[in-house]
């Protein structure tokens, strides 16, 4: 039987298959993209056998954000870096990456940017040579610090986000998702000694600090600040929570946790 000949399912009798309400079924496609029905011409939702499996096998799991984002790893391809931007950045050709950047984001809502542009070149930078992935990273960050600081609400204590390894675009991408759902954010960059770091987390208020990379000694000392250290996809020691590196996951998270 192909897909097209495959009896089609309302939202309704699929939580009733299932024991899933409808509410979380949406939820589920909002936030993680799974399942993806057909549309009707009025926007009605209508299901297949496949999403029905997926739905099921998901009910058996633990139906945490971390684990729906690895569901939507194991049944949807990563994009790929965009070619245009990730050829100007091998060649270092500076005008053409920022062009090119200029034209998605004017093209991309901010949701779609991090997940179709900033999340897959943040992938493939181990693939560039050392010169080109810095540069990406610096143009990258650029952006997403300009963002960021146009949401940024002063006065009120932050969420602190921190790059401790090669990249920290994951962490301002995060930082960015977080601020438009109103949690002020303060980013310090990529680099901050663990010195500095910890001297400025002991002075300043801050709800939590969440970082990505570093090694499991410079996450250990930092574990032993007054707030609480979340790290986004490494491994961590304990008492680090570790987040996913999919970015709604993290967020909603993150979101859950600060709630």
């Amino acid at each position: 039987m192909t897909n097209e000949d495959q009896p089609l399912l309302t939202i309704g009798a699929v939580a009733r298959l299932t024991g899933i309400p409808a509410a979380t079924i949406r939820a589920w496609e909002r936030r993680y993209g799974i399942p993806r029905p057909c549309r009707t011409a009025s926007g009605r939702r209508l299901y297949r056998a496949a999403d029905l499996a997926l739905l099921r096998q998901l009910r058996t799991r633990q139906t945490s954000a971390a684990a729906l984002a690895a569901a939507w790893r194991e049944t949807h391809a990563a994009p790929a870096p965009d070619v245009s931007l990730l050829d100007a950045l091998r060649h270092a050709r500076v005008a053409a990456a920022e062009q090119r950047l200029d034209e998605l984001v004017g093209l991309l809502s901010t949701e779609a940017f991090l997940e179709q542009v900033l999340w897959p070149l943040a992938s493939a930078l181990e693939q560039l040579p050392p010169a080109a992935a810095w540069l990406a990273v610096q143009l990258m960050r650029r952006r997403l610090q300009a963002l960021l600081a146009a949401l940024t609400v002063p006065g009120e204590v932050p969420l602190v986000v921190a790059g401790l390894g090669r990249s920290d675009l994951r962490v301002l991408a995060l930082g960015l998702q977080l601020a438009r759902r109103g949690v002020p954010v303060l980013a310090l960059g990529l680099g901050v000694p663990l010195a500095i770091l910890s001297e400025l987390l002991r002075a300043l208020p801050a709800r939590a600090l969440v970082v990505e990379g570093g090694e499991a000694p410079t996450l250990a000392a930092l574990a032993q600040l007054p707030c609480p250290l979340l790290a986004v996809a490494t491994s961590a020691p304990a008492p680090v929570r570790v987040l996913p590196d999919q970015l709604a996951a993290a967020t909603e998270q993150l979101l859950a946790w600060l709630a």
